[in-house]
């Protein structure tokens, strides 16, 4: 059933996300995970801001079942400004990250992002699937640094009655969800027998500023008048 942009609105701001049913284009998303897994078959890779260095990629930052949610939740002018391929190999008990919120690494002015976290494989619990406490979003935790850790940058005081909040994403290959730059989320290990590969875009405003490291911004939809950044010409 259609859902009033109303609706979707009231879920933004109160909950802090949007677990849309939506499909992403299945020939897009095919296009993508052949190219993502050419990629990952390589010795070595680059798993960030592949939306500027494929065109096969950037054809999915502006799918219909994206922007139908970004425009809702954004307005008429949209750019992307960072992409990020996460990838938790079968059997890798060294993959956890931590509860953290995305805007304690950001440097942005004002704060105002809209993560779209696609499932290239299908996700779940068991292969390290995606965790989130509704409502985080309207506080600021604090995040403390852990010396030697893989993800080093954490939430550690969460209290019990949020923690008995959390929950667990479940997403088919193709499917998505939409989150605030400020939502405490999380993932467990890949403990099971099946890679798990997602492929997360950041989205913002032209009124932003952008001064985080390796930013690639891209205008998806209407015109950048602002210019505060370099935009990215996509490759005809």
């Amino acid at each position: 059933m259609k859902q009033k942009q109303s609706d979707i609105l009231s879920k933004w701001y109160d909950q802090g996300f949007i677990l849309p049913d939506d499909f992403l284009s299945k020939s897009k998303i095919e296009k993508v995970i052949k190219f993502m897994n050419a990629q990952l078959a390589k010795s070595e890779i680059d798993i960030h801001n592949w939306h500027i260095r494929s065109n096969t990629v950037f054809n999915l930052c502006n799918d219909p079942a994206i922007t139908k949610y970004l425009s809702i939740i954004l307005g008429k002018e949209i750019n992307i400004w960072r992409s990020v391929l996460f990838l938790k190999k079968a059997h890798s008990p060294e993959s956890e990250i931590s509860w953290h919120q995305d805007n304690a690494f950001w440097e942005l002015t004002p704060q105002i992002t809209a993560s779209v976290w696609i499932a290239l494989d299908d996700i779940d619990e068991s292969n390290g699937g995606l965790q989130i406490i509704p409502k985080t979003h309207l506080r600021h935790f604090n995040h403390s640094l852990e010396i030697g850790s893989k993800f080093n940058f954490e939430v550690k005081d969460i209290p019990l009655a949020l923690k008995e909040n959390v929950l667990q994403i479940k997403r088919k290959r193709g499917q998505f969800i939409v989150f605030n730059e400020n939502l405490l989320h999380r993932s467990d290990a890949n403990n099971g027998s099946t890679r798990r590969a997602a492929l997360c875009f950041r989205y913002t405003i032209p009124k932003v500023k952008i001064f985080h490291p390796l930013p690639a911004l891209a205008t998806v939809r209407g015109i950048d008048k602002y210019k505060f950044s370099k935009i990215w010409k996509k490759n005809s």
